[in-house]
């Protein structure tokens, strides 16, 4: 006995994953890439957090703020190690950095 489903749809089926892969028109982005780094400033942790945000802004003036021919913009944010909250924090993030949800 054979498997042929009316109408072809065994065939598309396989071609999905491909047309998925591989759109017909790829279209580039443009404007800056926007970067957040949330780390903890404030605290007994505070070490830590800033050696980070200073390797990361190393790591950008090295490469003149560029990433893949486009430029980047940093928000560094804390996190706040006191807070009993974290929802404060990443609301007054997003409303600042003008990221959407």
């Amino acid at each position: 006995m054979t498997f042929t489903p009316a109408g072809g749809s065994f065939r598309r089926l396989v071609q999905a994953p491909r047309r998925l892969a591989c759109p017909t028109i790829a279209q580039s982005q443009t404007g800056a890439i926007r970067v957040g780094l949330m780390t903890v400033k404030t605290g007994p942790l505070a070490s830590g957090g800033i050696d980070m945000e200073r390797a990361l802004v190393q790591y950008l003036k090295e490469r003149d703020y560029t990433l893949a021919g486009r430029k980047v913009e940093l928000f560094v944010g804390d996190s706040g190690a006191f807070r009993r909250s974290r929802a404060p924090s990443s609301r007054s993030w997003s409303s600042a950095t003008g990221s959407r949800s």
